[in-house]
């Protein structure tokens, strides 16, 4: 079993599926996914310990006891079997948040827990560009036939884990709050242009409605211009 966390370099993480970095110094996973901005999720030293042992043994199954060794026991920490699996569960709720899924680490049954073979995962420096692919090690510990079995059985309905279509809707998922802020700006400027034509119409007509009404006249010099006509032709004969 290896566990070179020791002698890790401080600043190296790990790439996988090109889409994904793990950073187990930070204990954070970064999602980069093409077309959507960065994401970043935090994890919990535990979890974080669970993950960089997977990775540092791919190929080989990882036992219960081999994690509460070098996840907690070895760093001073004496835990019960129930917070190995609460992390456990941790980790792939992070997993497929950033999304991974939760067949990225598959579980063999009465033997423990692997990384699936199809996973691509290169370790790569921060300083440096190039990087280097994680080899497996020389020795599989498992048959490959194995790992496909238990993921088979995985994605069955009725099985262990979640359903086959789960990373699909994350995807589209991931899509649709993508979409969500330009909807906003799309609504904003209609709702803007609404208001603003309405109000326009309203004026024009309160101004036409004002133009086409006749103009009242006050009912007192009416009736004073009245009381003067009569009068002139009075005043004529006086005169």
């Amino acid at each position: 079993m290896e566990n070179n966390s020791d002698s890790r370099k401080p600043d190296l993480v790990f790439i996988i599926n090109e889409d994904t970095i793990f950073n187990p110094q930070a204990h954070k996973i970064f999602s980069i996914k093409k077309d959507f901005a960065p994401q970043e999720f935090n994890i919990n030293v535990p979890a974080s310990r669970c993950l960089m042992l997977l990775i540092e043994n791919r190929g080989k199954v990882v036992t219960r006891d081999e994690f509460l060794k070098h996840v907690w026991t070895e760093n001073g920490v004496f835990v019960s079997q129930n917070t190995y699996y609460q992390n456990i569960s941790i980790l792939r709720r992070k997993l497929r948040k950033a999304g991974l899924g939760d067949d990225i680490i598959v579980t063999i049954p009465h033997r423990g827990l692997t990384l699936h073979p199809e996973i691509d995962i290169r370790e790569q420096s921060v300083n440096d560009s190039a990087g280097k692919a994680a080899s497996a090690p020389a020795g599989l510990a498992i048959p490959q036939t194995e790992v496909a079995d238990a993921v088979t059985k995985k994605t069955e309905p009725g099985g262990e884990g979640p359903e086959r279509g789960q990373k699909c809707q994350q995807t589209e998922d991931q899509k649709h709050k993508g979409l969500q802020p330009y909807q906003m700006i799309i609504m904003t400027i209609i709702f803007s242009t609404t208001i603003l034509l309405l109000n326009d119409y309203l004026i024009a007509n309160l101004e036409k409605s004002s133009a086409e009404k006749p103009p009242e006249r006050n009912s007192c010099t009416f009736g004073a211009e009245k009381n003067n006509l009569e009068a002139a032709p009075q005043q004529k004969l006086h005169s």
